[in-house]
């Protein structure tokens, strides 16, 4: 017997390694199934594990994988069926809770239920809304690029307003002779009431119907505008003033009428016609009709009348906050400020902006630099510094600079 450190014999085991080394492979694999098979305690073939062994090569993931008992190998000349997920049953230990997969199930019936509901969407309202308006500007021939302008502008609300005349107009001028000689007259035969002239301005019939039962109207009903067809202010501003004294809702419908954002922004409807009218109406008669129209609180539509009437922001104040009581104005600039205060916590931001214009310029809060003027502005910096994205508080601090500049 030859002896290991033999050289002939050294080299003679090398030999035979290299030739039995598929040999050897196949014992070692022999062994470690034998190992595993032992270590689970079940039978296990031998011939089979060479099988596999031979089917798979030196894979131990695929090999060890096969002997797993849960795992089962499916038959590939079985076709697949597509679309459907098989679930197969796996061992997931003692830990397992069978009652959360009970509880999740109920869970799951409870969301399905819940959005099966039929609920009021603000989404679907609001697309029937932009295809109404839509449908509108189509019909009028406009633009479709300004239709989707408009309709996709839902931030700053900027196109949404108080719109008096919605469809077009109707209004027959009346002519130079009728002009010369008996021309309220002739105006009256053509239409012999207020309600007939609006109408053929273009006011709908629905919405003077809504002046005698709904309550500050023009608060509330704020739309897009139609771009209807409207005639040219200047006429329809001498015959609206013919109907001053004839008409007991003269005062209603002149509010409604110099309010309308295509009115106000004429060039025609100016401070010196409507302060003219405002001086043949009684004063209590016009506020009385003004806060039937206009909620007590909307500073947007009291910046837009003390810019067409003289003279009439005082008062005005002094109405909505002072109930005509005599107060100091250490006393009425209090009150001021705490409206300013209520608006600015609830983070109100448009409110802020135009109740920063209505006040200043009146008695209560005169221009220049004033305690007041500087307590709103550091109020404004403070919440610009930490929230810089909000357009209205840039605006409110630029004005409250500049009206510190000013002269009181």
């Amino acid at each position: 017997m030859a002896l290991k450190d033999e050289p002939g014999c050294e080299k003679e085991d090398d030999i035979d390694d290299s030739q039995d080394s598929d040999t050897g492979r196949l014992l070692v694999r022999h062994e470690l199934v034998e190992s595993v098979t032992e270590f689970r305690e079940e039978e296990s073939d031998t011939d089979d594990d060479r099988e596999t062994s031979q089917l798979f090569g030196k894979s131990s993931v695929i090999r060890s994988s096969l002997l797993d008992p849960k795992i089962e190998i499916e038959d590939l000349s079985v076709k697949k069926v597509e679309n459907v997920v098989k679930i197969k049953q796996y061992d997931l230990g003692h830990h397992f809770d069978p009652r959360i997969a009970t509880s999740l199930n109920k869970f799951s019936k409870l969301r399905k239920l819940a959005g099966d509901s039929p609920k009021a969407s603000k989404t679907s309202t609001d697309s029937t809304y932009e295809g109404d308006i839509r449908t509108s500007f189509k019909r009028r021939g406009v633009s479709p690029h300004y239709s989707d302008l408009i309709t996709n502008e839902t931030i700053s609300k900027r196109f949404i307003d108080w719109h008096f005349i919605t469809e077009n107009s109707q209004f027959q001028e009346l002519s130079i002779e009728s002009t010369l000689y008996n021309e309220k007259e002739e105006l009256m035969r053509r239409y012999p009431t207020l309600e007939s002239l609006l109408m053929s301005f273009g006011v709908s019939g629905d919405t003077l119907d809504s002046l005698a039962t709904e309550r500050y109207l023009l608060t509330s009903r704020r739309e897009i505008d139609t771009l209807c067809q409207i005639s040219p202010v200047d006429s329809m501003l001498e015959a609206l003033a013919h109907y001053l004294g004839v008409s007991e809702r003269f005062t209603k419908y002149f509010i409604c009428f110099v309010l309308d954002r295509k009115i106000y922004e004429s060039v025609s409807c100016d401070s010196l016609w409507c302060t003219k009218m405002f001086k043949e109406i009684p004063c209590d008669d016009f506020f009385q009709e003004y806060f039937s129209l206009v909620h007590p609180h909307d500073y947007f539509l009291h910046h837009r009348v003390i810019k067409l009437i003289s003279n009439i922001q005082t008062p005005l104040i002094r109405r909505i906050f002072f109930e005509k009581s005599c107060l100091s104005s250490e006393e009425a600039t209090e009150i001021l400020v705490a409206e300013f205060n209520n608006l600015f916590d609830k983070r109100r931001l448009q409110d802020l902006l135009y109740f920063v214009l209505f006040i200043y310029g009146s008695e209560f809060i005169p221009f220049g630099d004033s305690p007041a003027t500087r307590y709103f502005k550091n109020c404004v910096d403070d919440l610009f510094n930490a929230s810089a994205s909000d357009v209205e508080l840039s605006l409110i601090g630029g004005i409250l600079g500049v009206i510190t500049k000013m002269p009181s």
